[in-house]
């Protein structure tokens, strides 16, 4: 079963869900406050809010905000001004803010009012959150991958290095092992060649039926050339 896709992502959990990108709790701070990223708040019932008008002040260029009434209103709000939040004291372990006092414009997603808080109303960073739909919108514009099984692969391949010193350790053991496969290596006093192999050719064919695994006639020439010259200079 199929899980139901999701309203809205915490921070945190972008965090998590970007990781193979790199994107780190700062970057997404940034993000929002530049506004690259469009923030929301979840809000609880019962939060009193006035309907808000943006008029310039005298000098024409700043904004003061005039609330006219008041109301109940619950959900999911675009938060405007998320750079304006003086984060302070500690709430649960997490940074806290005073939206009212932050002076911060809310949004209504189902008709696009524009609201602000009548009363104090405190929020923690925890419960800023990202509407599913910016999400979206934002890894659409990135070109964010976030399928689980490509960055897994992704992850795997960047950390699959071998140092030089150990590749060339591998190198050598692989040449050794030629070596008493092809009946060249001294063995209880004397060489033995290995039954099933007739010389490296041979050997190369047989371990190219395994090409499912990465073991391709052109590769394997490659390592066994290189596990030589690695041995010869051993």
């Amino acid at each position: 079963m199929a899980k139901p896709p999701r309203d809205w992502f915490k921070i945190a959990e972008l965090v998590e869900r970007w990781k193979i990108h790199e994107i780190s709790i700062n970057d997404i701070e940034q993000y929002l406050a530049t506004g690259e990223i469009k923030p929301s708040v979840n809000l609880p019932l019962a939060v009193k809010m006035g309907t808000c008008n943006q008029e310039p002040d005298c000098d024409g260029h700043s904004i003061s905000i005039v609330v006219e009434g008041h109301a109940l209103r619950s959900g999911l709000f675009c938060l405007e001004g998320y750079a304006n939040i003086k984060w302070n004291s500690l709430q649960s372990g997490m940074p806290s803010s005073d939206l009212k006092v932050s002076n911060v414009l809310l949004h209504d997603y189902d008709n696009n009012e524009c609201y602000c808080f009548y009363d104090s109303y405190i929020v923690t960073k925890d419960e800023i959150v990202i509407c599913s739909g910016e999400v979206t919108r934002f890894e659409t514009m990135h070109k964010l991958n976030t399928d689980t099984t490509v960055s897994t692969q992704l992850i795997s391949i960047a950390s699959d290095k071998i140092n030089p010193k150990r590749e060339k350790t591998l190198l050598t053991i692989i040449a050794a092992l030629l070596e008493f496969i092809a009946g060249e290596s001294e063995v209880s006093g004397g060489k033995m060649k290995h039954p099933s192999f007739n010389n490296y050719s041979d050997l190369i064919i047989k371990l190219s039926e395994l090409e499912e695994r990465g073991l391709s006639q052109r590769n394997l020439e490659g390592i066994f050339a290189q596990a030589k010259e690695a041995k010869r200079r051993h």
